[in-house]
C-alpha cells in the first residue's frame, strides 16, 4: 500500500488550523481524527486498521488507469490458495475442493487458468468496467447485481 504522506500531513495540518480558527470549541470530529492519523503516520500497524476501518477501506476516490486489473486478484488470491465460490464470484479460505473439475461449488482458484468459464467469470465479476453489449448474459448479471440498489 502506497501512502501519500505529504497529502495526510497537509490534512492533518488543515483541519487542525481550522480547528484553532474556531477558538475554544470542542474538536470537531474531523480534527480529532487529523489529529489521530496525524499521531500514527509514522506506526504502520496503527495506520493500517485506521485505513481500514474507513468506508471502502480508505479507498474513496479512485481512477482507474491506477487501479488493479481483476486479473492480479486473481493472481495475489492464487498465491495465498484461496478458493471461489463460483455460485457468487466470491473468495473463500482453504481447505478447497479437492478437484479442478468444472462445477465443483468450492474449487481452488488456481483452478481458473485452466477453466477459462471459471476465469472469465471472475473477471466479470471483479472488474469495474460494465459488460460489453455482446449477449454474454453471465457477465451482464454480474455487473447488474454487483452494485448496491
Amino acid at each position: 500500500m502506497s501512502l501519500n504522506l505529504g497529502l495526510l500531513a497537509s490534512l492533518s495540518a488543515l483541519a487542525f488550523s481550522a480547528g484553532l480558527a474556531r477558538g475554544a470549541a470542542a474538536p470537531t470530529p474531523e480534527e480529532r481524527t487529523a489529529r489521530y492519523l496525524a499521531s500514527i503516520h509514522q506506526n504502520p500497524s496503527l495506520l493500517l486498521p485506521f485505513l481500514r476501518d474507513m468506508p471502502k477501506g480508505g479507498d474513496l476516490h479512485n481512477h482507474l488507469a491506477g487501479a488493479i486489473y481483476a486479473e492480479k486478484w486473481i493472481d495475489y488470491a492464487a498465491q495465498d490458495n484461496l478458493c471461489v465460490d463460483r455460485n457468487i464470484s466470491g473468495l473463500l479460505p482453504p481447505p478447497c475442493d479437492a478437484s479442478c473439475a468444472k462445477y465443483t461449488d468450492k474449487p481452488a482458484i488456481r483452478c481458473a487458468y485452466q477453466d477459462h468459464v471459471l476465469y472469465n467469470q471472475l473477471v466479470d465479476a471483479w472488474s469495474t468496467s460494465p459488460p460489453s453489449t455482446s449477449s454474454n448474459s453471465l457477465r451482464s448479471t454480474a455487473w447488474a447485481t454487483s452494485w448496491p440498489k
